[in-house]
């Protein structure tokens, strides 16, 4: 927790030593008002002096002006550092997610994620603040207000010493004790909102199996059993602040009733006991507010865990500026100014972590450059792996070769390569804004001609402007508000607005109507001449018109051809071929 502390913070030392001064200040400040509190006791009303007391009390309002300025000084530059401080983890968990694979993902899920970078931080930045100003603060005060009172009484410091180490005794070993239920807390969240999130996404779908009560009651036990951890884990350590209070008050009561025999024995001065009364007493509040940090302790030490759990993992892809500076040294050639878009697979085997079979076995093609090369296949032959490989989402966790114009992409920078390829993925996923800003996503310098010539090629055009919206039409996250095939519609659309040597569309034509489907292709004939287009798709009538058709089947590559040579060569895709040449199949070549 302190290495993260320290890590972030080092940037605003100059935030903080000002904190550290104007908190010095108020300690100062607010630890002599008792003092002054004695003397008018002993001089002024002692003496019957009225101007002595008005003299004192003059001087008690300006140390209380000052010290309300200098905590409003020490707060401005506190809640500056603190938001700060949470900006950049944020902003750092944020960057650090960027760079993880496919498989990086399986290891921290969405939700966690989440809950890493809201939860957790926001957990932090509390503990922060209250240490920039409270754990500042009651050490100064504590050190303050022992010395005054050692000087008032030596043998009743001895009571506040005491009860002090006792207290710390008692904190430093419940506060072991919870961290283990504080983590087990987090962990039953993180479960929570995966369930939550399942249950919003699939809303539709328990509806139309009429399964709300069920559901409802899943999530109830879910939500049921974190309460259970959180009651659990907060009353553990929440006996802390009325057990040391107890201990406080008794130690306050014990020192009335010593100091109430040392004053009838002319030891000590009525206003000396008043006095030390007044300094207990604001030990006591101090240690109530220390009581509140170190509640606050076991949470953080569990979210700081799990953020530089997050910020210390080893991802599966290097990020661009570390390839770069790889491969600078190494030699690696530029060839995004020269590039054609040959690809070629040689020897390329990939299984997932875990997984007894490989997904992929062996694979050895080539797709030509300026070619529109199509792969088929049934679910889970590895169609989409191939093209993930090709972008590097799983980065070198593969054996064999990928080259790009000859170049092994493993020797290329991570950006350069992307920059080569536009990418319309087969789980089609829009963000929250319009149809402009989904698809400047793929290229942020597009022109205006740029976006609608792309929405043209997609037909995105055709439902766009039924209320003269254009590609200012709203959408929602996830783009819930547009049918599954409008979604692939601006996906492709978001392909095509970039402009790049190699295409990938991985199953982006499934949604599509026959009609779509056909002027879609239409387009991309027109518009990409020239450009390696590869084409995953399921239908036969998406893709009987590509240069090059690759047939796989459980990880390997069975054929290669146009569709007239596999019609008389593969058994394969004469089947595929055969089962949508029913009635579906007829009304598709028509």
């Amino acid at each position: 927790m302190f290495g993260l502390f320290s890590r972030y913070l080092k940037d605003y030392w100059k935030q903080m030593l000002l904190v550290f001064i104007f908190v010095l200040g108020q300690a100062y400040t607010q630890t002599s008002l008792p003092d002054y509190f004695n003397r008018i006791l002993k001089q002024g009303i002692g003496n019957s002096d009225i101007d002595y007391v008005w003299q004192m009390g003059i001087q008690m309002l300006i140390m209380t002006v000052s010290m309300g300025i200098l905590m409003v000084l020490a707060g401005r530059f506190s809640a500056y550092v603190t938001a700060s401080f949470t900006t950049r983890i944020r902003a750092d968990l944020f960057a650090k997610v960027q760079t993880f694979s496919d498989l990086d993902y399986q290891r921290f899920n969405r939700e966690t994620l989440l809950t890493r970078a809201t939860s957790d931080t926001t957990q932090m930045q509390m503990v922060v603040i209250n240490m920039l100003r409270n754990a500042l603060l009651v050490p100064f005060v504590a050190v303050f207000t022992f010395v005054r009172c050692i000087f008032l009484n030596a043998e009743l410091s001895l009571v506040i010493a005491g009860t002090f180490i006792l207290c710390a005794f008692v904190v430093i070993r419940r506060n072991r004790k919870s961290m283990p239920m504080f983590a087990s807390l987090q962990a039953k969240t993180d479960r929570g909102s995966v369930l939550m999130n399942e249950k919003l996404t699939g809303m539709r779908t328990i509806r139309a199996f009429g399964m709300q009560d069920y559901e409802v009651e899943k999530l109830s036990e879910a939500n049921k059993d974190i309460r259970d951890q959180a009651v659990g884990a907060g009353v553990y350590i929440a006996i802390l602040v009325p057990l040391v209070q107890v201990v406080m008050n008794l130690t306050i009561a014990l020192i009335l009733f010593i100091g109430t025999w040392e004053m009838r024995e002319a030891i000590v001065s009525l206003a000396d006991l008043l006095t030390y009364i007044q300094y207990s007493t604001m030990l006591a509040g101090g240690f109530a507010t220390v009581m509140a940090i170190v509640n606050a302790l076991p949470k953080c030490e569990v979210s700081a865990n799990r953020i530089k759990e997050v910020l210390d993992y080893e991802p599966e892809v290097y990020s661009t500026d570390e390839f770069s500076r790889a491969h600078e040294t190494a030699g690696a050639r530029s060839v995004s100014d020269s590039a054609k878009g040959q690809i070629r697979f040689e020897n390329v085997s990939f299984g997932y972590n875990g997984a007894h079979d490989m997904v992929l076995n062996n694979i050895n093609i080539t797709f030509p450059a300026g070619k529109t090369t199509a792969i088929v296949g049934a679910t889970g032959s590895g169609k989409t792996t191939l093209l993930k490989l090709l972008l590097r989402f799983f980065d070198t966790r593969y054996y064999g070769s990928v080259f790009i114009d000859g170049t092994d992409t493993r020797d290329m920078p991570v950006k350069e390569l992307r920059d080569m390829i536009s990418y319309a993925p087969q789980k089609t996923y829009l963000f929250a804004g319009t149809i402009e800003s989904n698809l400047r996503v793929a290229n942020p310098d597009a022109t205006d001609e740029e976006i609608l010539k792309a929405c043209d090629m997609a037909m995105v055009t055709e439902f766009m402007n039924r209320r003269d919206e254009g590609a200012s039409k709203a959408v929602t996250q996830g783009g819930s508000n547009l049918s599954g095939g409008q979604r692939q519609r601006v996906s492709i659309a978001r392909a095509f607005v970039k402009s790049a040597p190699v295409y990938l569309l991985d199953d982006t034509f499934s949604a599509l109507d026959f009609k779509t489907d056909a002027a879609v292709r239409a387009a991309m004939r027109k518009e990409l001449t020239g450009r390696t287009i590869i084409i995953v798709a399921q239908r036969i009538s998406t893709i009987m018109n590509a240069d090059q058709i690759v047939v796989m089947d459980q990880g390997k590559v069975k054929a290669c051809g146009t569709h007239e040579e596999l019609l008389k060569t593969s058994d394969i895709y004469r089947e595929i071929y055969r089962t949508q040449t029913s009635d579906e199949g007829e009304e598709a070549q028509a």
